[in-house]
């Protein structure tokens, strides 16, 4: 493929990354319709769409600057900005999730005095910074998988499969990613319950592995053509076969019925998420035909809006939380807000430093004057 900027693209990962955002705000309301189908929405599509682009464009950045400089400069720009993050904002996001979803405690208290366990709210030391170490490692991978996919052929494979069989070969891999999903839940679940206690990386280590696949076809995507252009296409059988199995999965009691209704929840969620994308890729593609000044505005201070917004959600949300009592008026306040300020903190303050670009953006620039 080109290394020219693919425009749709850096707009498909600015829209699922500020989807995230109505997704962590649905935590202030958990368990009531229709916030609640905000996260299965998303768990359709928007973390495996964002890594598989995230793959298409490390292909990009490795075939310009080599091995070393892409490992350098990649590792610096996720492993600076998820430092800084974890020590500055997390530990203040965390205690606002507390007080919001529990009542007030004191700093002292939540931080070093003894809380009630099993306090309500979803409070975890990485929040949403997951992503960012999945992301370092499949970087890490990065060499490795291009060194695969040029030796193995496997872009010519796809090629002929796909010359062969045509559309048919996308579920196929649709199918192959759901048995996949199956397989790492239940190694994952056999591993940590066997042999290791339970541990603070547990939550990273599995979402890796579960959504690697669709890195590496980012990967194959940038590679070969006919693959690039397959994820492209709208895929009416291919959504068919999810829409069937997304119904018969409602009808179970999914992640907390049986095995049998574990495994279908892990395939229908891999198989969805791949025919997914080919929707989403295809309907960006037509509306997005270039660059443009609102594109460009969003797309280069997405990544410090994601960094903040836990943050900034329930530092709002605390405020206002007296004063609203609507949960519609709530959701769409507070989640519009904090879209509004975390663009204004990158366009009025990160930007405008070539340090705190650096801490937040992982990249050292010249600031605008």
């Amino acid at each position: 493929m080109s290394e020219q900027r693919i425009y749709y693209l850096d707009a498909v990962r600015s829209f699922c990354m500020l989807f995230g955002i109505f997704v962590h705000t649905a935590s202030l309301i958990p368990d009531v319709k229709p916030y609640d189908l905000i996260g299965i929405t998303s768990s359709l599509f928007r973390m495996s769409t964002f890594f598989l682009i995230s793959g298409y464009f490390a292909t990009m950045l490795f075939l310009r600057r080599g091995t070393g400089g892409f490992l350098k400069s990649r590792l610096i720009a996720l492993g600076v900005p998820l430092a800084v993050c974890l020590i500055l904002l997390n530990p203040g996001s965390n205690y606002l999730v507390y007080i919001y979803h529990n009542g007030f405690v004191g700093i002292n208290t939540f931080f070093f005095g003894d809380i009630p366990p099993d306090p309500k709210g979803p409070m975890v030391w990485h929040l949403h910074l997951w992503f960012l170490f999945s992301l370092m490692i499949y970087v890490a991978l990065t060499p490795a998988c291009l060194w695969l996919i040029r030796h193995g052929n496997l872009d010519h494979l796809y090629e002929n499969l796909d010359q062969r069989f045509g559309g048919a070969v996308l579920i196929l891999l649709a199918a192959l990613t759901g048995a996949y999903q199956i397989l790492v839940r239940t190694s994952f679940t056999f591993v940590f319950k066997e042999f290791l206690p339970p541990n603070p990386l547990e939550w990273i280590l599995w979402t890796t592995m579960a959504y690697i696949p669709f890195f590496f076809l980012g990967l194959l995507a940038f590679k070969s053509k006919a693959f690039f252009d397959r994820i492209h296409r709208i895929s009416l059988p291919a959504l068919t076969c999810s829409a069937a199995l997304l119904i018969v999965l409602s009808q179970t009691n999914g992640l907390n019925g049986g095995n049998l209704e574990k495994a279908l929840y892990h395939f229908t969620r891999g198989f969805t998420n791949l025919c997914v994308i080919g929707l989403i890729l295809s309907l960006f593609q037509y509306v997005i035909t270039g660059p443009s000044r609102p594109l460009r505005f969003v797309s280069e201070s997405v990544y410090t809006v994601y960094l903040f917004h836990y943050l900034v959600i329930y530092a709002l949300a605390t405020a206002i939380e007296p004063y609203i009592t609507n949960d519609d008026v709530l959701f769409i306040f507070v989640s519009l807000s904090t879209i509004v300020i975390g663009l204004a903190i990158h366009h009025g303050i990160i930007k405008n430093s070539r340090w705190l670009m650096f801490l937040f953006n992982g990249r050292l620039v010249r600031p605008v004057s």
